[in-house]
């Protein structure tokens, strides 16, 4: 298997004024499960594509290995491409559709029936082999899909929102697939997707990309917890984080975080700024994070309550017009109308700059 190697790689379509991949550097060890997570638009895919051949970057390097691909075509480029819509031969069988790189590259037909063979019992597809495509369900598809990749052997496997055409239970069994096939393989994976579910599930690294631009790599809890910015915390995370822009005023011994909507405690997080009543802050929190307490210090009017089974989120609003969602135990007998107080824990709270977005700080307790 190998590496791979962004080095300050860019790429602007033609009649495009913005960037649609800036100045990304990106070391991917062998052997790791990388994310490209971000919405559409993002730039995601066509990194991909650069590091799979199918376009070429305006400057940077890259390097699959130790070799340097800039300029290689794709077929020498010892990487295998997974395609969000399957891309199979109708008119050939499963075990056509896996064999034909190795058709391709001029092996007999008994060493690529084998060879498919094989590779059709890893993906429990061996029962499939003379079917064709039409005879598939979507799931089985996609695996012939994979199956068509990994029977190549490559350094790199690169997928682009392979499971995004699937339906909500074949999507968390091929997750599962995927994990247990790239550990079986210790290859390399670059995966990319817009489902945050998909990259907290499948990563062992996310690279968090917007217009262009990477905006944070990191595990999939150090993205969740310590999100560098405002667009990584509110992009990761369903129901999204909670945001309230104000000022930090220190009054009495405390901090309060006051806002147009209320005024919060937030007891010794961020002291040096509280001294400067003109910075403009925004306080962050995930909904799980809030905790209903009879003396909380906010106070909530319930307006919907989405209950999952497992989780139950209400979404309520202050007095003063701020919406805020918040997790709460799935058993609690709550209903439309009900008003409850909130207390949020000082080390459940994220501080951002209001002008530029980046995190500030978090408490320390």
């Amino acid at each position: 298997m190998a590496k791979i190697e962004l080095q300050n790689i860019s790429k602007t379509y033609p009649r495009e004024a913005k960037p649609a991949v800036q100045d990304l550097t990106l070391h991917i060890p062998d052997g790791q499960f990388v994310v490209l997570l971000g919405p559409s638009g993002c730039g995601k895919s066509t990194t991909l594509r650069m590091i799979a051949g199918l376009e070429e970057p305006d400057s940077g390097e890259i390097k699959i290995g130790e070799l340097r691909v800039n300029g290689v075509p794709p077929q020498r480029r010892d990487t295998a491409f997974v395609f969000q819509n399957y891309a199979l031969y109708p008119h050939m069988t499963v075990a056509q559709n896996i064999g034909f790189p190795l058709k391709m590259r001029g092996l007999s037909a008994q060493a690529i029936r084998q060879r498919a063979e094989e590779t059709g019992r890893v993906l429990g597809l061996e029962a499939l082999l003379d079917r064709y495509p039409g005879q598939l369900s979507g799931g089985e598809r996609q695996r012939v899909a994979l199956g068509r990749a990994i029977v190549r052997d490559p350094a790199v496997f690169l997928f682009d929102e392979p499971l995004s055409n699937l339906d909500a239970q074949l999507r968390g069994d091929m997750r599962v697939e995927l994990v247990h096939l790239q550990r079986r393989l210790r290859a390399t994976f670059v995966f990319v997707t817009h489902d945050q579910v998909e990259a907290m599930t499948l990563a062992d690294v996310i690279a968090v990309m917007s217009t262009g631009v990477l905006q944070q790599l990191g595990t999939p809890e150090q993205i969740y917890q310590q999100p560098v910015n405002l667009f990584v915390a509110g992009f990761i995370g369903s129901p999204r984080m909670n945001f309230i822009e104000g000022n930090l005023i220190a009054q009495d011994g405390m901090t309060f975080l006051k806002s147009d909507l209320l005024e919060l405690p937030v007891r010794k997080c961020l002291p040096d700024l509280a001294a400067n009543p003109q910075a403009r802050i925004i306080l962050g929190f995930r909904p799980e994070d809030a905790q209903l307490t009879p003396t909380g210090e906010v106070e909530l009017k319930l307006e919907l309550i989405e209950a999952l089974g497992s989780q139950k989120f209400i979404y309520g609003r202050t007095s003063q017009g701020q919406q805020l969602v918040v997790g709460v135990d799935p058993k609690s007998h709550l209903a439309v109308g009900d008003v409850v107080n909130l207390t949020i824990p000082p080390d459940g709270m994220h501080f951002f700059d209001a002008e530029t977005g980046t995190r500030l700080s978090r408490h320390q307790a």
